[in-house]
């Protein structure tokens, strides 16, 4: 992207003709209403894909947790038989 002066893009503008934006708009709503409808129809996917991902971060957690708790009891276990044996 560059700054150009108005004359220089007036200029440009001799072999084709200028439109408004409102009519480029009318041109191209077709391509703007398929894009809106694409999105539109991949929100439901992406929402379940959204759901699937933060249901499987919540099953590693419980199982980080359950593996923590493991480590922790079997830790004291040890500690426990080794003071004994002491």
């Amino acid at each position: 992207d560059r700054l150009i002066c108005r004359d220089c893009f007036a200029l440009a503008h001799t072999r084709h003709a200028c439109c408004t934006l409102a009519e480029a708009a009318a041109r191209c709503r077709w391509y703007l209403e398929a894009l809106a409808h694409r999105a539109h129809s991949t929100a439901g996917a992406m929402k379940a894909a959204e759901e699937r991902v933060s249901s499987v971060g919540r099953d590693l957690d419980s199982a980080r947790e359950r593996a923590t708790a493991e480590i922790h009891t079997a830790f004291e276990e040890g500690l426990a038989r080794w003071s004994l044996m002491r």
